[in-house]
């Protein structure tokens, strides 16, 4: 594979040290190199073409350094596979990152591989901490068996008109024995977890930019059953973000 262009986002940190006349340049690597073997899940359907690639934490805090023009933080990456042919169902994908924070032990990674029509999802859950130290190259190899696929899935629109505005899901109810992978449309992807109570964080967002986000929730609950928890329309109307 062809990683020329990953040399724009190996970020390095100098430091001088001046000694009378003379000077010392001394540079460290600030990102790590992250590859990824992947064999594509088994139950991709006809038809089912690849979109993207994301790694995430579902950590609360700013667990990477998102490389970007303007540097922005984000706890999430996202890599296009549009343009990407699999050869005999599998993958290799290579991104480059600056861990802001270790894992501790009990944190979850999840590698989130969306297609036009499903989402396919790994999660690791680490048994001890471990930071992505800059200068080495880690391997992610995921197996055709190790995907959580989520079928069903529905979108709609919300507007914020202000800095700092807080979204909830507005279900009627708990959520029930299947898990909830939501799209903010800002860049952050959250897993909400199987028997969720209806008012606990995980179903709340900040949006800090007023503009329209496109939100996506898909289930891992089969066609035929119950899918998500009803809604109480009425909360938007005490919500800042206005449902469009």
């Amino acid at each position: 594979a062809n990683i020329d262009h990953l040399e724009n986002y190996n970020y390095m940190e100098g430091g001088v040290h001046i000694d009378g006349d003379s000077y010392t340049l001394t540079f460290e690597h600030l990102t790590a190199l992250i590859k990824f073997d992947l064999t594509l899940p088994k139950d991709l359907a006809e038809g089912e073409v690849l979109e993207s690639i994301t790694m995430k934490s579902d950590r609360d805090d700013w667990v990477y350094l998102s490389i970007h023009e303007n540097e922005t933080y984000s706890k999430s990456f996202t890599l296009g596979l549009s343009e990407v042919t699999p050869t005999d169902n599998k993958i290799t994908a290579y991104m480059m990152l600056y861990q802001l924070n270790p894992f501790d032990t009990g944190d979850a990674l999840h590698i989130l591989l969306k297609t036009n029509q499903k989402t396919h999802m790994f999660t690791h859950t680490f048994a001890e901490p471990i930071n992505y130290d800059g200068g080495n190259v880690y391997i992610a190899t995921i197996g055709e068996d190790e995907w959580t696929t989520y079928p069903g899935q529905m979108q709609f629109t919300v507007r914020t008109t202000g800095f700092n505005e807080e979204l909830q899901l507005p279900f009627a109810s708990d959520t029930g024995e299947y898990t909830l992978l939501v799209d903010w449309g800002d860049g952050d992807i959250q897993t909400i977890k199987p028997n969720t109570k209806m008012d606990e964080a995980a179903l709340k967002h900040w949006y800090y930019e007023a503009d329209d986000y496109k939100i996506t929730l898909r289930t891992t609950a089969p066609a035929g059953t119950v899918q998500i928890p009803e809604w109480d329309f009425e909360m938007y109307n005490k919500a800042a973000p206005k449902l469009y």
